[in-house]
């Protein structure tokens, strides 16, 4: 056997003894979504630690590509899209296939987690810059499935959240990181990208 179907088979039975950890339908799901979008295995950072979780918003960027090639230069593994409906009217290049297949390119995972997007009421708040009335909308819809899900998948793998706004404290990306904190989701560091 060579080096490279070693190392896979390493890996499988890494995944498995992960996996079999997780709930039954926290399985199911990441095993649907990691069949078409993982790209490859797991980075290892530093023994014990978690890797960083990453956030970016889309809005800086002029492309698709120079989304993905600044997520690879960071090292991110998989990209969440954290946005409710994963489609751009202005922007083509960040509507979901286009996207996904960018990343692809690039090396890199999608996910679209449409339960940890802003609905639509919360959308308005934060766009006429009530802010505080967005935040507290959509914490009181976060369900708690869909942020265990996000912290199963970010504890094990190089992540990076999505959505529009360059600026994470006027997006619903800021809300969602502190619930993963205050519900001791999040050990990992945040580092906000920029184009």
């Amino acid at each position: 056997m060579d080096g490279a179907a070693e190392d896979g088979g390493a890996y499988l039975e890494e995944r498995r003894g992960r996996d079999a950890a997780l709930t039954q339908g926290t399985r199911a799901a990441l095993a649907t979504s990691r069949a078409s979008t993982d790209v490859r295995p797991p980075r290892e950072d530093r023994a014990g630690e978690r890797p960083p979780l990453f956030s970016v918003g889309y809005a800086g960027f002029a492309s698709g590509a120079e989304l993905a090639n600044r997520l690879r230069e960071a090292g991110v593994e998989v990209l969440v899209d954290v946005r409710a409906r994963a489609s751009s009217r202005r922007r083509g290049g960040f509507a979901k296939t286009a996207l996904a297949a960018a990343l692809a390119d690039a090396g890199i995972g999608y996910r679209h987690a449409p339960a940890l997007g802003n609905p639509p009421r919360g959308r308005e708040l934060y766009r006429a810059g009530r802010i505080a009335e967005g935040r507290a909308l959509y914490e009181r819809q976060l369900p708690e499935g869909a942020l265990e899900e996000l912290a199963a998948l970010a504890a094990t793998r190089r992540c990076a959240l999505l959505c529009v706004e360059s600026e994470r404290a006027s997006c619903h990306r800021d809300a969602l990181i502190d619930a993963l904190r205050v519900r001791g989701l999040l050990a990992a560091d945040v580092i906000e990208l920029a184009p």
